[in-house]
């Protein structure tokens, strides 16, 4: 922490524990508090937490606290010296977590039928829900693959659905596809199936 991080002069507590598991997050080390709790900082501080020897680090990444969630945290991670740091702005709850499940996919009925020259881009979407609970959906590698070929995929966090919508709708006749999706921890779900646009 640099001198000056403070809007106003004030105290900072420092404890530790045990993090708590969820049904997707395990701890993989113990839990720093600074406090007070939600205290806006001028200047970041930076967080640093070191995984003991022994675990592997896969599927392991620092975690906010967020009540009774964890949210997962940006961080740099050096794998030589089993680290992870990130920037904070405001104080709270940190902890290295592990994500030991993959996110659920569900796939949603694809319509038959595709409106053609009533707008002027297709509403026509294939789309999956994805449930994930722990670290998030990396929406950088989660995809549709259709008839064998990656489409461009959106994640709508939102609604919590990863959707292709193509530009001009897909050819009449049976079409077959694969989903994939992946949490930030990299565990990953998959899923398939076909669809028919008469």
């Amino acid at each position: 922490m640099e001198a000056g991080a403070w809007f106003e002069p004030g105290v900072v507590t420092v404890d530790t524990a045990t993090a708590g598991a969820t049904a997707e997050l395990l701890p993989a080390g113990g839990l720093l508090e600074l406090g007070p709790q939600g205290t806006p900082l001028r200047t970041p501080w930076v967080v640093a937490a070191r995984l003991q020897a022994g675990r592997t680090m896969r599927r392991i990444g620092l975690y906010r606290s967020r009540g009774k969630d964890w949210d997962w945290v940006r961080a740099t991670i050096d794998t030589v010296g089993r680290s992870w740091r990130a920037e904070t702005r405001t104080l709270g709850r940190f902890a290295l977590l592990e994500d030991v499940r993959a996110p659920r996919v569900r796939l949603l009925r694809a319509r038959r039928r595709t409106a053609r020259g009533a707008a002027p881009y297709s509403r026509w979407a294939l789309e999956a829900r994805v449930q994930e609970r722990g670290s998030g959906v990396d929406p950088s590698r989660s995809l549709f693959v259709v008839d064998a070929t990656p489409v461009p995929s959106e994640w709508d966090v939102d609604a919590q659905v990863l959707r292709w919508r193509p530009r001009t709708p897909p050819a009449r006749g049976a079409h077959r596809f694969t989903v994939t999706v992946y949490d930030r921890a990299g565990n990953r779900a998959q899923a398939g199936g076909r669809f028919v646009i008469d």
